[in-house]
Order: structure tokens, then sequence, then C-alpha cells
């Protein structure tokens, strides 16, 4: 549904924006009838359309629509920057990183004890895995956590305190979000395993919840962060260049 609702005409549209966005309508309602009627095989694999339509058609006219879409970086007669560590993370994220570090060692003590108490737990030992992917989700968080603070923010002229203001906030939403998706990731697989390792055939139907539904939940709510970082982004884009006009 995306694409279709992008390239939706609205009333701020140029004439020129409205008819090409028109133009595109058909072949985004023919390929979402396909997805809902036809009943063959192949409608299975109809969502690799979607990347078309949407590099193709859909951002093109984002970025004709709204200025905030458009590429960062556009040839200027003077250019800014902020000196200043911008991968530094605030004290209430080191504490509560380590909070989730010592809660996955706790989990793994506690599913290794099980398993090792436990003999006819071993039928699940192979879930062990889990435990440990988990402490791989914890360590990916704060690497692309800490990637994503280097994203380049281009200041104007003036130093707007708005705009380095909005770069900070941007930055804390980044390595919060991160956290936060590595945290639910790693309680999924890591109460998986324990499960299975307390009572395999009791609590099977219990961990299979667990484990699908959380590693539901955290690509529903990765996709949101995604979004939502696209919108803050769009947003600053916005106010550099009009701080950027408005001091030339």
């Amino acid at each position: 549904m995306h694409p279709l609702v992008t390239i939706s005409p609205d009333e701020s549209d140029s004439p020129k924006t409205a008819a090409r966005r028109i133009r595109e309508l058909p072949a985004v309602a023919a390929f979402l009838a396909l997805q809902f009627w036809v009943s063959t095989e192949i409608a299975y694999f109809l969502w690799v359309a979607c990347f078309p339509l949407w590099f193709a058609g859909a951002m093109p006219l984002l970025q004709a629509k709204d200025r905030g879409w458009q590429p960062l970086h556009r040839p200027a007669g003077t250019r800014a920057a902020t000196l200043q560590r911008r991968d530094l993370e605030p004290a209430s994220l080191q504490v509560a990183r380590k909070v989730a570090w010592g809660g996955w060692l706790a989990l793994l003590a506690v599913t290794l004890w099980a398993f090792a108490t436990r003999s006819e737990s071993w039928a699940f030992a192979w879930t062990l895995i889990f435990p440990l992917m988990g402490g791989g989700w914890l360590a990916w968080g704060a690497y692309f956590g800490r990637m994503a603070t280097l994203e380049p923010e281009p200041i104007d002229v003036s130093a707007s305190p708005e705009l380095a203001q909005g770069y900070a906030d941007f930055r804390n939403f980044k390595l919060w979000g991160w956290f936060t998706l590595s945290v639910l990731a790693m309680l999924a697989f890591s109460t998986t395993s324990l499960l299975l390792a307390l009572d395999g055939s009791g609590l099977m139907t219990t961990a299979i919840w667990i484990g699908a539904g959380g590693g539901s939940m955290v690509g529903v709510l990765g996709g949101a962060f995604g979004v939502r970082a696209d919108l803050y982004r769009t947003r600053l884009n916005r106010l550099y260049q009009d701080l950027s006009e408005n001091r030339a």
C-alpha cells in the first residue's frame, strides 16, 4: 500500500507532478489487483514489484513534492560543519546497555543450568544457539546505533541552534531505537531457549509463541523505526535547506 499512498495526488501538487502521479496509478492498481485476486503461486512473488515502483516511481515523486526528500548534499558556495564528537552515547543509554548485557548473561546462565540439571532437556540443546543470537543482537544494535550517529549532518553558515539541536535529538532517537530493537530481539531468542530448557515438552507451545511473536514484533517495530527515521531526516533536511536559502 505504501507506493499507492505515496503517489496519490493531493492539493499541493504542481500540474506536472499531479499528471505524473495519475499516470502511475494504473500500474499500482493493477499490481494490487493481482495481489488480491490472482489465486496462483505466482501471486506470492509479486512483492518484488514494490522495488521498481518505489525507486522508479514513488521516490522521484516524493522528491518533486517535498524538498526534504531530495539528496542532502548539493553544490553550494559556502559549506559549514560543527566540530564535535557525534559517536558518544548518553549516560542513560550506557547504563541501560550494561543492564541489558547483565540480563542476557543471567538468562544464559539459567538456561545453561537448566540444560545441565535436566537430562530430558538435552533434546532441545540445539536451541542454545538462540541466546547466543540474542547476544549477537545486542552487539549488532550497539554497532549499528554507533554507525547511525556518523550520518552526515550539514549545518547552515549561521550554525542554527535549532538545526544543531535537531541533529542531537535525531542521534539519540537512532541510538535508543537500535538499542530497543536489539533488547527485544535478545529477550525473544533467550526466553525461547530458556523455556525449552526448563520444560521442553510442556512449554513448547509457549516458547513457539514467544519466539514467533517476539520476532514478528521486532520486525514490525523495525519497520516503524525506519519510517520514523526517514521522516525525521526529511524534516531536518528541509530545515537545513530553508536556513541555507534564507542566509544566501
